[in-house]
């Protein structure tokens, strides 16, 4: 067969005090990758909390006065502008789904996390 490789795989067995390997003559000593534990905030809180956060989307959602909850004051903008740029849609009702949907199951309920929206007569 042309253009087919056969990849050779390294055997290696593990013996009481050590491990020997077939085809190497090194100690085998496996090491997790490295990251791998680290934990971090979900992608969602992340992206969320880098719109509210920087100063220049003050007028589409910036804090409020408190810092413990954030105001959209404009929901076209904050869809068309903000949205599209953090996330993988423009849908405000998804984001406000998305939103809910993280905090009912992965806030505890000692925390309360306010969000506003200014709605124009």
């Amino acid at each position: 067969m042309e253009g087919v490789v056969v990849k050779e795989e390294e055997t290696v067995t593990c013996t009481g005090g050590g491990a020997s390997s077939s085809s190497s003559s090194s100690s085998f000593s496996p090491h997790p990758m490295e990251g791998l534990n680290e934990v971090g905030p979900p992608p969602f809180l992340t992206k969320t909390y880098e719109m509210v956060e920087d100063p220049s989307t003050d007028t589409v959602v910036s804090w409020s006065g408190g810092r413990n909850s954030f105001i959209v004051w404009d929901s076209h903008k904050f869809s068309t502008t903000l949205l599209p740029k953090h996330f993988k849609h423009s849908n405000f009702s998804s984001f406000i789904r998305q939103l809910n949907t993280y905090v009912r199951t992965h806030i505890p309920s000692s925390f309360l996390i306010n969000v506003h929206m200014r709605c124009d007569s």
